[in-house]
């Protein structure tokens, strides 16, 4: 007699051989279902395929990385458009935003990135921009009367990350905002203004140095002064290796009265400056050689004040600029500064 099998759901008993012949003819069913799930996704990938660009699309609030798991930045993206087929990506209405440094102002506005990029994702999980452009970028730098900067530290690669190389980096029009509450009760504002800076020979790896050119303008109180920088960078990480030129012409010193004061201990009256700086950095050690041409010097006195910490021959600035001025009131100097930058100790006015 053929064995028997109860159905729990019916209470019904079968054959179990009359149930393998019902599977039998269920199979073809299945068969014919799964080949067209397989025709409808290869006609759907067909379609992906020969859709050039590909559809824009929306993303928000993505966590790109932490620093020092204590500071993280998220980034808003709209109208994010890409051709995988020709390695180009377009983005629009950028923002960087650090959640826990300057509240809900963003740390980093970026209207446009254009990239022109290589990529091999599945194999190496890198990414190679070849050319980056920043438009109008703007940086907010507070100090408070602790004297800390609230500005994020770098971040550092891990392994495992994915790991974005930039050859190329322009930055056109940015501004860049200090906002001094130590060194005097009101707190001072300065602006730099038109920032354009080109970054190049960066390394395809993790960026082990770059070259710099910077123009911009000095802004405060309505004054304008135009500036140029030119340098190298052979370490992101400590120690720090970096030689730079920076050239000012005709700055008004005016407006950093309050830095002076701390070094010279004298009431600025008026003054303007030409500087020409070398600096080099060798494994934190900073060697910077200043010349400096002051024209139309002239410092007061205050009574009462600290001693000045810039004295030669026993002689304080105010007259020192006098006994040095030219007849046409220039006073020319050659100012070195050196220390250790890691040292929390050293500042610019003491190693004057």
């Amino acid at each position: 007699m053929a064995p028997l099998r109860k159905d729990l759901k019916t209470g019904k008993w079968y054959f179990i051989k009359e149930e393998k012949e019902r599977r039998r003819k269920r199979r073809p069913k299945r068969r014919i279902r799964g080949l067209l799930t397989l025709v409808i996704l290869l006609l759907f990938v067909i379609l992906f395929i020969n859709i050039n660009p590909i559809t824009s699309f929306i993303t928000e609030q993505i966590t790109i990385y932490q620093i020092e798991k204590r500071v993280t930045f998220r980034v808003s993206c709209k109208n994010l458009k890409a051709d995988i087929f020709t390695d180009r990506v377009i983005i629009e209405g950028v923002e960087i935003i650090s959640s826990n440094q300057f509240g809900e102002e963003p740390f980093i506005y970026i209207p446009k990135i254009e990239c022109h990029f290589r990529y091999k994702l599945l194999l190496q999980r890198k990414i190679i921009i070849d050319d980056v452009i920043y438009y109008q970028p703007e940086v907010f730098l507070e100090r408070n009367p602790e004297g800390k900067w609230n500005f994020p530290e770098k971040k550092k690669h891990k392994k495992g990350y994915w790991l974005f190389a930039q050859p190329k980096q322009v930055v056109k029009e940015g501004k860049i905002t200090f906002k001094d509450g130590k060194i005097s009760k009101e707190p001072v504002t300065t602006e730099l203004r038109d920032i354009d800076i080109k970054a190049t020979d960066f390394s395809n790896r993790i960026p082990a140095g770059a070259k710099y050119t910077v123009t911009g303008q000095i802004v405060y109180s309505g004054m304008k002064t135009p500036f140029q920088m030119e340098g190298s960078q052979d370490s992101f990480v400590r120690p720090l290796n970096f030689v730079f030129q920076l050239h000012l012409k005709d700055l008004d010193i005016l407006p950093f009265a309050p830095y002076q004061r701390k070094i010279t201990s004298c009431k600025l009256v008026r003054g303007r400056m030409d500087l020409e700086t070398e600096l080099k950095c060798e494994k934190n050690k900073l060697d910077c050689m200043n010349r400096v041409v002051f024209k139309g010097l002239e410092l007061h006195p205050v009574l009462g004040a600290s001693p000045s910490l810039v004295k030669v021959m026993g002689m304080g600035p105010a007259t020192l600029a006098i006994v040095l001025g030219d007849d046409q009131g220039r006073v020319r100097l050659n100012i070195p500064v050196k220390g250790n930058i890691t040292d929390p100790d050293f500042e610019i006015g003491p190693a004057l």
